[in-house]
């Protein structure tokens, strides 16, 4: 089969042209690797976050003090080696040999502090002397309906702000976000014993930042004011989005739709039964991350608003203007769905990208993913095994590398339909080498029915997540709307359950397999290699039609 050639110039002699193969000799696997290299391997933020990561991974699966005495003597000795290596001059060799010593004691020892850092910080979690008192004192950052009367309250102590607690309770009357519990009698078991009982579930505790589970006891409340919380924004926007659930569950629409618009708006699936099966139908057609608010929603919105600006003659001229526009929208949505990791996360890469964007620089990715990862393993160091962080991170590296390369390989498609659907699938093909053995390591399964039902449920949710944001920001006018625009997002919203339903009745679309770490670690190791193999190749080509021209 002859295959189709494209025909690509060289910077180097811009008179010439050689032919290369579009779809052999442009391998999926090749697609940036070179500049993935020279950008992220040298950044000194990657660096430091992958000595990072490899510190927190080695003091959990590690945790031998002499592991951490081996380190410390090695970056020691490379250091002073390094600097013996320096006084000597004239040796090219030398000076080389001097730089490598002195990066890998400075690695060995960054290495070393990521590891003590780890463990110190993991102690303070499990540690329950502060659970001894008998009365405590916690401030409310969480709540979550259970059904049948019962909720789960999160509380951050007050004498010890780094302690959070999970209370299962009946309903308290007149307990909001923010308010100030007081816990008498309350019994208590620690992370750490549920760690030795249940791994997983201490494992997933450990990365919420959870140090002990209650039930029972007495629970009186001291209401704190809205100005009084001004001092803590992220409880402030939470507060706010509680008020925003209770205005929506006052509005005469279904209770499918309100329960999705408050999951896909504003975060929030609540966890009564309707909740439980539609978490339930979403995950196994594919497309749980629709119900928890993430960089996915926030882009939507901030493309919306980018698109709606470029049409306005002030600011299609004016950058700096359509920048801060969008960067106070997406602050608000962060805000507004109460201000989650996730939604923190993406709208300061957003404001990484448009800071550079507006200084005339060229944004570097590297930087502006690694700096958001960076910060959050330091404010929280166990978020590393979380699931959120895990995938997101995947996904986000998996499309950077494979994404643009699948969405070229079929060159110009003819129609819009055939360019959203093939988008669509390079999308979900770009995320598969990252997402699927992570989710098998995770959660010891995944849906195969993804790749279909993303395609059916983005341009729905699309639709819904910017017409339930403005539904939210027209509440207090809502008697006066349209009847029409309730029975339309009563509509959309039945249309995508529907559709995810359809998706999980497909048989043999569900693939059960539980991926250790051993077998995670071969699999990333050998990806790796493959990696590199393909840049290898892709120089080598380079190399001979550069020698050919």
């Amino acid at each position: 089969m002859s295959s189709l050639i494209l025909t690509l110039r060289q910077r180097s002699t811009p008179s010439r042209r050689f032919p290369v193969p579009s779809l052999t000799g442009q391998s999926v696997l090749s697609p940036r690797l070179r500049l993935s290299v020279d950008r992220w391997w040298h950044s000194p933020l990657c660096q430091l976050l992958f000595l990072l990561c490899l510190g927190y991974a080695s003091a959990d699966r590690l945790p031998q003090p002499e592991l951490s005495l081996v380190l410390a003597l090695s970056g020691v000795a490379c250091f002073l080696l390094g600097l013996v290596l320096g006084w000597r001059e004239g040796e090219l060799r030398s000076r080389r040999v001097h730089a490598w010593t002195l990066r890998l004691g400075l690695s060995l020892l960054l290495l070393l502090g990521g590891r003590m850092y780890y463990q110190d910080t993991l102690e303070h979690q499990l540690s329950t002397d502060a659970l001894r008192a008998p009365a405590l004192r916690g401030r409310l950052v969480a709540s979550h309906d259970l059904g049948n009367g019962w909720r789960s309250y999160d509380l951050s102590l007050l004498e010890t702000s780094s302690v959070r607690l999970c209370l299962r309770h009946r309903e308290i009357e007149r307990a909001v976000l923010g308010d100030t519990l007081h816990l008498h009698g309350v019994r208590w078991m620690g992370v750490k014993t549920l760690l030795a009982q249940r791994p997983r579930w201490g494992k997933s505790l450990l990365a919420g930042g959870y140090t002990a589970l209650g039930s029972g006891g007495q629970v009186g409340v001291y209401p704190v004011e809205d100005q009084d919380l001004l001092a803590h924004p992220i409880l402030f926007a939470r507060r706010c989005q509680g008020r925003l659930l209770n205005q929506l569950e006052g509005l005469e629409l279904k209770s499918t739709t309100k329960a999705l618009l408050g999951a896909l708006v504003l975060g929030e699936l609540p966890r009564d039964e309707l909740g439980r099966e539609l978490r339930q139908s979403f995950v196994a057609g594919g497309v749980a991350h629709l119900l928890a608010v993430s960089g996915f929603h926030l882009g939507i919105i901030v493309a919306l608003v980018m698109g709606l600006l470029r049409r306005l003659p002030y600011f299609r001229v004016h950058l700096y203007g359509r920048w801060v526009v969008v960067l106070l929208v997406a602050w608000f949505f962060t805000g507004l769905t109460g201000a989650s990791i996730p939604t923190l996360r993406a709208s300061g890469m957003l404001t990484l990208y448009a800071g550079a964007r507006c200084l005339g620089r060229r944004p570097s990715f590297p930087e502006i993913i690694a700096l958001p990862a960076l910060i959050q393993l330091l404010l929280h160091p166990m978020s590393l095994w979380s699931a959120s962080f895990l995938l997101t991170y995947g996904a986000m590296l998996g499309i950077y590398l494979f994404f643009r390369p699948l969405r070229r390989s079929l060159g110009l498609l003819p129609s819009l339909l055939a360019r959203y659907l093939w988008d669509g699938l390079a999308m979900t093909g770009a995320v598969l080498p990252f997402v699927l053995p992570l989710s098998l390591y995770l959660f010891g399964w995944v849906s195969l029915a993804f790749p279909w039902t993303t395609l059916i449920t983005l341009p729905l949710a699309s639709l819904l997540i910017p017409l339930g944001g403005m539904l939210l920001l027209l509440l207090p006018w809502a008697d006066s709307l349209p009847s029409v625009l309730f029975r339309g997002l009563d509509d959309l919203a039945s249309l995508l359950v529907e559709s995810v339903r359809w998706a999980e009745g497909i048989p043999f679309l569900r693939l059960t397999y539980e991926l250790s770490e051993v077998e995670l670690l071969i699999y990333f190791v050998a990806l790796l290699l493959l990696l590199l193999w393909s840049r290898w190749r892709e120089q080598e080509k380079l190399s001979l039609a550069n020698f050919r021209g």
